[in-house]
């Protein structure tokens, strides 16, 4: 199974995600055969397992299927999406934001 011979379940037009994919597969010059579009990450994970397509999902939503052995990475297109933190700017020290930005920060 490859990108380029399998259909790609992705999210629909619009979403974050389905822009993230879509500007991925152009930067590979991956032209999909088809694009199943779902509304939902669980159902494009359903799809994934029953053998329909190749799907682009986070490792938080597939961490127990990747145990089990029902769903697997394709390398070498495992990529990173980065992520923000944001807040209204209003905490002050001390505060349930301030440490949760400490923490991240002490993370990367």
């Amino acid at each position: 199974m490859s990108l380029e011979s399998s259909p790609i379940i992705l999210r629909e037009l619009g979403s974050g995600t389905r822009e993230y994919a879509d500007d991925l597969l152009r930067s590979e010059r991956i032209q999909p055969v088809e694009i199943l579009e779902a509304s939902s990450h669980s159902l494009i994970k359903q799809l994934a397992i029953r053998g329909l397509g190749i799907a682009f999902l986070s490792t938080s939503m597939v961490k127990e299927e990747l145990r089990q052995g029902k769903l697997v990475p394709i390398d070498p297109f495992v990529v990173y999406r980065p992520f923000y933190f944001v807040h209204s700017g209003q905490s002050g020290e001390g505060s349930v934001v301030d440490n949760l930005i400490k923490l991240v920060k002490g993370l990367s």
